[in-house]
C-alpha cells in the first residue's frame, strides 16, 4: 500500500466517522406550517411590518415595484387606482393580496399604509379602505385579473389619470 492510498483511506474514514453520526442521528427538523405562519402574522401589528412581510417582496421596500415584471410602482399611481371603484376591486384581487392570508382588518391597515406612504399630495383625496368594504370587494368575482386590470387602466386613461407601465398583453 502506498502512502497516498493510506492517507486517502484515512481521510475518507475520518470524514465518514465525523459526518455519518450527524446524518443518521439527526433529529427531524420541524416544518414551518400554515399554523405557524398564522401565528407570526397575528403577532405583527404595524401596517408597515405587514407590508414588509406580505408586499415588499414584489413591490419592494420603497414601493417602486418591478414594472418590467408586471409589478407596478405605487408612487404616482396608487391614488388614482384607489379612487376608482373598479380600481379598488382590482386592488382587492391582486394575486399577492388573494394569497396573503391577511384578515380584512390587516389588509385595510396595509392598503391604507400604502396610500399614506405613496399617494403623495393625493393621499388626502383618496378614500381609505375599511374592513366592511374589503369584505365586499373580496367577494366580488374577478375571473381574469389581467383583463380586469386592462379595463381599469382604460378607465383611468379616459379620465386623464396616470397609469403604470404594464408589460403583459
Amino acid at each position: 500500500m502506498t502512502l497516498r492510498t493510506l492517507f486517502t483511506g484515512i481521510s475518507i474514514a475520518t470524514l465518514l466517522g465525523v459526518t455519518m453520526p450527524l446524518v443518521t442521528s439527526a433529529e427531524p427538523q420541524a416544518s414551518y406550517g400554515l399554523d405557524d405562519h398564522d401565528k407570526v402574522v397575528r403577532k405583527m401589528t404595524s401596517p408597515k411590518s405587514l407590508y414588509m412581510l406580505k408586499c415588499s417582496g414584489c413591490h419592494r421596500v420603497d414601493g417602486k415595484g418591478a414594472p418590467e415584471a408586471g409589478i407596478p410602482p405605487f408612487p404616482g399611481f396608487i391614488a388614482p387606482l384607489a379612487r376608482n371603484p373598479d380600481g379598488r376591486v382590482y386592488i382587492a384581487h391582486v394575486p399577492g393580496i388573494v394569497g396573503s392570508r391577511l384578515s380584512n382588518e390587516q389588509l385595510a391597515d396595509v392598503l391604507n399604509y400604502v396610500i399614506d406612504e405613496w399617494a403623495g399630495e393625493d393621499a388626502s383625496d383618496t378614500p381609505r379602505f375599511t374592513v366592511e368594504e374589503l369584505a365586499e370587494l373580496r367577494e366580488t368575482p374577478v375571473t381574469n385579473i389581467v383583463e380586469y386590470r386592462r379595463d381599469v387602466v382604460n378607465q383611468l386613461i379616459e379620465s386623464g389619470d396616470p397609469v403604470a407601465d404594464y408589460p403583459w398583453p
